[in-house]
């Protein structure tokens, strides 16, 4: 730099921005520990994987303001928008396998489902011609139904479980 005369020289600062990324006790995530941005702003793509017998629930903001977010925290693979430092950790919980089964006289609306530890999942009993629906049988502590005499119902699931439409013959009587 060559100078002819008076000049004031200003120093020109990059802001750097460091994002961690973890994960809990059920899976593991793509990228290193943490990564450093230079000043402006960056999408960050992550993925988190589950380990065997667990699924991945949700993407957390352990630390950062507005600046740092997850554009949907639903998704094993998300974005992630960075203008300032902070921590995201990938959350996993327990897959759990729900099985219904119908009796004589009925269908239900799935056979076998993975599910999340304290997911509330849908269950439907659907009776064939001549059968109506009675109730819901099994599940014990593991699969708790909200209305065992609903056909249409939700449960709550913390463990493998296996529950039963149970269906009656409908008779007519006629006089």
């Amino acid at each position: 730099v060559t100078v002819n005369g008076d000049c004031t020289l200003k120093p020109n600062y990059l802001a750097f921005w460091e994002v961690s990324i973890d994960a809990d006790a059920g899976g593991t995530v793509d990228a290193s520990s943490k990564r450093t941005y230079a000043s402006g702003s960056a999408e960050v793509t992550v993925t988190a994987t589950p380990n065997s017998g667990y699924l991945f629930d949700k993407w957390v903001k352990v630390s950062g303001g507005e600046k740092c977010f997850i554009v949907d925290e639903t998704l094993a693979q998300a974005q992630v928008h960075v203008r300032e430092t902070c921590k995201i950790k990938a959350q996993f919980v327990r897959a759990y396998t729900v099985k219904l089964t119908a009796g004589t006289g009925g269908s239900t609306n799935f056979t076998s489902k993975t599910v999340g530890d304290g997911s509330e999942v849908d269950i439907v009993a659907t009776p064939a011609n001549g059968y109506g629906f009675y109730r819901w049988v099994g599940g014990g502590f593991d699969c708790s139904v909200s209305s065992t005499s609903s056909a249409s119902t939700k449960m709550t699931v913390k463990g493998d479980c296996t529950i039963e439409a149970d269906f009656r013959k409908e008779w007519k009587l006629t006089m």
